[in-house]
């Protein structure tokens, strides 16, 4: 993959992880990037070099901005499929948790999250409370 590209791919998995543009759109382009890599030689050193961390902070500003309803909460479980099945996207912990709470411990939450989140059906339909008790 071209460095433009590794870029652009990048970019375009950072904007899922924030869903800062028409989810759709987001999705869509975070899928070509992984069949591209999927694809490569070089399918390891790709993803290492360009992931994306999906961290507190990230989760923490979708769901807000799902209970203001500048996102759609019924579209929150496709996105959070999205991020949990994208291969470029790592769920991390942010630097500045600050909350005495152990890394390992914020990674199973995160990953929770995603995982129930995603899986509705598994779990119960996501909505303005679930968002509300997952920031909690």
């Amino acid at each position: 993959m071209e460095p433009e590209t590794r870029s652009e791919a990048r970019e375009a998995l950072a904007g899922l992880v924030r869903w800062e543009s028409p989810l759709r759109g987001l999705i869509q382009t975070a899928s070509r990037y992984d069949q591209h890599a999927r694809n490569s030689d070089i399918h390891s050193r790709i993803h290492s070099d360009n992931s994306v961390t999906l961290d507190r902070r990230a989760v923490r500003s979708v769901l807000e901005r799902c209970l203001s309803g500048v996102l759609d909460v019924k579209e929150l479980p496709e996105w959070a499929f999205a991020v949990h099945m994208a291969d470029g996207i790592d769920i991390g912990v942010a630097i500045d948790v600050g909350d005495g709470g152990s890394d390992e411990a914020e990674l199973d939450l995160l990953a929770q999250f995603l995982f129930e989140v995603s899986s509705p059906e598994l779990f119960e339909p996501v909505t303005a409370d679930v968002c509300r008790r997952w920031l909690g």
